[in-house]
C-alpha cells in the first residue's frame, strides 16, 4: 500500500503493510533487524502500541477515524509501552527518521492501494 500526505500533496512511503489479522497485529515489527525509512506498518482500530520483544527504535504516526494526524512519538525505545490514546483510531509505526520529516500534527493521511 502507499501513504499519501494530503496537507503537503507528497507520497510518504509505497512500501505500507497492513497488521489486519491476528497474527500479524502480534508479530508487528518484531524481528525485524532494521527498519527503511519508506517502511511504514499500519494498525487499524489500534489506539496504543508496545515495542516488547523488537530490536529497533521505532516513530508512531496515530491518526483519528479521519486519518488526521492526532499525536506522534518521534522515537519509542523496545520496551516500552505508549497507553491508549483516547482520539486515536489507527496507528502506523515508521523508522524514527521518517515522522518528523514526512507529516506534522494535523496533517491528512490516505492509505491507497499501490498501482
Amino acid at each position: 500500500m502507499q501513504l499519501v500526505n494530503h496537507t503537503r500533496k507528497i507520497i510518504v512511503s509505497n512500501n505500507v503493510h497492513s497488521a489486519i489479522d491476528i497474527l500479524s497485529r502480534v508479530k508487528g515489527l518484531i524481528g525485524k533487524k532494521s527498519l527503511s525509512n519508506d517502511e511504514c506498518m499500519f494498525f487499524p482500530n489500534c489506539n496504543s502500541i508496545h515495542t516488547f520483544f523488537m530490536s529497533v527504535d521505532i516513530g508512531l504516526i496515530l491518526i483519528d477515524s479521519k486519518f488526521r494526524v492526532v499525536k506522534i512519538v518521534a522515537l519509542l525505545k523496545p520496551y516500552r509501552i505508549i497507553l491508549p490514546i483516547l482520539s486515536a483510531k489507527h496507528v502506523i509505526e515508521v523508522s524514527p527518521e521518517f515522522t518528523l520529516k514526512n507529516v506534522s500534527h494535523g496533517d491528512v493521511l490516505e492509505l491507497k492501494q499501490c498501482k
